[in-house]
C-alpha cells in the first residue's frame, strides 16, 4: 500500500457552517480509530494497517506531510484472525475472534504500536453471540454491536473480558420478517442510534430512528422533526461533543442520497434534523462507502467513492 496515494477530506464544523479542505490521496474503505494524536485505519482481511500522526498538525491547513503517514502492515507478530471490524478500548484497538467454543481478544497497543503476542481469553456468557460493527462508550469503556432484531445487542466489557448480550430485543417494534441492514450505529450520551440503512430496494425512513438505551437495556423508536434527509445506505454518521450527529454521503436507489450532508441535533426535544450550509472548493460532492471519524472539532472523511 502506498501511503502517498490517499485522499482525505477534512470537515470543520462551526455551528451550522461546514468548511472543506483537501489533502493529497486515493484508496478504499477502512475502519478508522482516533486515539491520542493518532488516526488509525485498519482492514483485517488483507491486513492493511497504518496511522496518521496528527501531533502538532493543524487541521486548519490543507496538507498533512507524507512523513506523518506510518505504515504498520508489516509489524510482527500479527493476530491470526480475519475479523473485519475492530473495537476501541482503553486507547487500544481490539479484535475479537469467535469460534464455536471460545472467543479470543487480540490487542494492539497504540502507545507502543505493537500487537500483544498472546491473545486474551474472553468469557462468553451466552452460547451464541453474533457481532460485527462495534461502537464504544468512552465513559464506561463498554462496546456494543447489534445482533439482530430477534437477538438484540452484543455487549463487550474489555476490562473484565466478558462478552454477553442484552436481555431485551427490538422485535416488538417491527413487523414479522423485517430485516434491519446497512445502518450506521452511533453511540451518544448512553444511547445507540441506528441511522439510515435499507434492505433490497427499501430504504428506512430517517424520521423515526431505532434507539437502544444502554443504561436500561431497552429499545424504542425515536421520532424526529425538521429537514428529514432521504433514507440511504453506504453513508457515515458520527457524533459530536455537543450532542449532534453528522450524517454524510450515501446512496438511495443507486443515486446520491439527498442531501449529502445532514445534522441531527439530539440536544433538542424532539430530536431535530437540519441541512447546513456547505462551502467546498471542489464543487458539488457525493460520497459513498467512505469512512468518517471525529478528531476534536473535525470530521475526517477518507476513501470510498466520490
Amino acid at each position: 500500500m502506498q501511503l502517498s496515494k490517499l485522499i482525505v477530506y477534512t470537515v470543520l464544523i462551526i455551528l451550522n457552517h461546514i468548511l472543506f479542505t483537501n489533502c493529497d490521496t486515493i484508496g478504499k474503505s477502512l475502519y478508522p480509530l482516533f486515539t491520542g494524536d493518532k488516526l488509525y485505519f485498519f482492514e483485517s482481511q488483507k491486513f492493511d494497517f497504518f496511522y496518521v500522526d496528527l501531533t502538532n498538525v493543524s487541521l486548519d491547513t490543507d496538507t498533512v506531510n507524507k512523513s506523518k503517514w506510518i505504515d504498520l502492515t508489516e509489524v510482527k507478530p500479527q493476530p491470526d484472525t480475519l475479523v473485519t471490524k475492530p473495537l476501541s478500548a482503553n486507547n487500544n484497538l481490539i479484535l475479537l475472534d469467535s469460534t464455536d467454543s471460545e472467543v479470543n481478544a487480540y490487542t494492539f497497543n497504540t502507545t507502543l504500536n505493537q500487537w500483544e503476542t498472546i491473545p486474551n481469553k474472553v468469557t462468553k456468557k451466552e452460547e451464541f453471540i453474533f457481532f460485527d460493527n462495534w461502537v464504544s462508550d468512552g465513559k464506561t469503556g463498554i462496546s456494543y454491536s447489534f445482533n439482530s432484531i430477534s437477538d438484540g445487542m452484543a455487549i463487550f466489557d474489555p476490562i473484565n473480558l466478558i462478552l454477553t448480550k442484552g436481555v431485551s430485543t427490538p422485535q416488538n417494534l417491527f413487523a414479522e420478517g423485517f430485516v434491519l441492514d446497512d445502518f450506521v450505529q452511533v453511540l451518544l450520551n448512553g444511547q445507540v442510534l441506528f441511522i439510515g440503512g435499507g434492505f433490497l430496494s427499501l430504504k428506512y425512513s430517517m424520521s423515526s430512528i431505532l434507539t437502544y438505551e444502554t443504561t436500561t437495556d431497552t429499545w424504542k423508536m425515536t421520532n424526529t422533526v425538521g429537514e428529514t434527509p432521504e433514507g440511504r445506505i453506504q453513508h457515515t454518521a458520527v457524533p459530536t461533543s455537543d450532542g449532534r450527529i453528522i450524517v454524510f454521503g450515501g446512496i438511495s436507489n443507486s443515486l446520491p442520497a439527498s442531501p449529502q450532508l445532514s445534522i441531527l441535533d439530539t440536544s433538542k426535544t424532539p430530536y431535530e434534523w437540519s441541512t447546513p450550509t456547505v462551502e467546498s472548493p471542489f464543487g458539488p460532492f457525493t460520497f459513498s462507502k467512505h469512512t468518517a471519524v471525529m478528531v476534536e472539532n473535525y470530521m475526517i472523511i477518507a476513501f470510498g467513492k466520490y
